[in-house]
């Protein structure tokens, strides 16, 4: 047998070897590159030997090949760490706030015992027309309070409990939605929030959220708060 053949076969079968562990972990690493390439190198027809450019360009690749890995690593280890960071200052601002009262943006409204609810929101203008759409979990229309010619800025309105047949409804969260249009029947930006007392804090997957009353409250969505 030809000794190119030959050192062909071992080369051959290095690389298989090789393919094969790098395919059982779907990756090739910086081991199994090196592995190929000095099995090459060590079984290479002394006829023909590599030249320096080709053995130059695989060293390359092989450098290149670690520095990614490397840079990964340190990216994903810094990510965590951040994540980390960022997940222990939340958790210990929310702490603080216990017994503050807050301004939240929110689309909920809550019905408590006292069978009302006080809605707030900001409008970007006057508005010739708003509508304030009252949900429960499942869509469906709860109640629609209309009101007109409402002013910009900060405005507020009392719900009294009641749905769209005049009965009471029960306690709870339900969702809100503010429609506002000028008088030429454009729309306008709105924004519902309402103002309560942080009563604790509840971790969800780690994070740390804001009861007020019985609504869950991500930091994000804390617009003020208040001694």
């Amino acid at each position: 047998m030809p000794i190119s053949a030959s050192l062909d076969q071992i080369s051959a079968g290095a690389s298989v070897s090789a393919s094969q562990s790098a395919s059982s972990r779907n990756t090739l690493g910086k081991d199994d590159f090196l592995r190929l390439f000095v099995t090459r190198l060590a079984n290479q027809d002394p006829s023909s030997p590599m030249q320096d450019e080709q053995f130059i360009a695989q060293m390359a690749q092989f450098t290149q090949l670690e520095q990614l890995q490397n840079m990964n690593s340190n990216l994903e280890q810094a990510l965590s760490a951040d994540l980390m960071l960022s997940q222990t200052i939340n958790n210990t601002m929310a702490t603080s706030l216990i017994g503050r009262s807050v301004r939240v943006q929110s689309n909920s409204v809550v019905i408590g015992e006292s069978g009302t609810a006080d809605i707030s929101f900001d409008l970007e203008k006057l508005a010739g027309d708003v509508t304030l759409k009252i949900t429960n979990d499942d869509g469906s229309l709860v109640r629609a309070l209309r009101m007109d010619h409402v002013p910009s800025g900060a405005n507020d309105i009392t719900w009294d409990g009641l749905d769209a047949n005049g009965s009471p409804v029960a306690q709870g969260k339900y969702n809100l939605e503010v429609l506002a249009t000028d008088a030429e029947g454009n729309e306008i930006t709105a924004h519902a929030y309402f103002n309560g007392t942080v009563d604790g804090v509840r971790y969800v997957d780690g994070a740390g959220m804001l009861t007020v009353g019985n609504v869950l409250i991500p930091l994000s969505d804390v617009l003020e708060i208040h001694t």
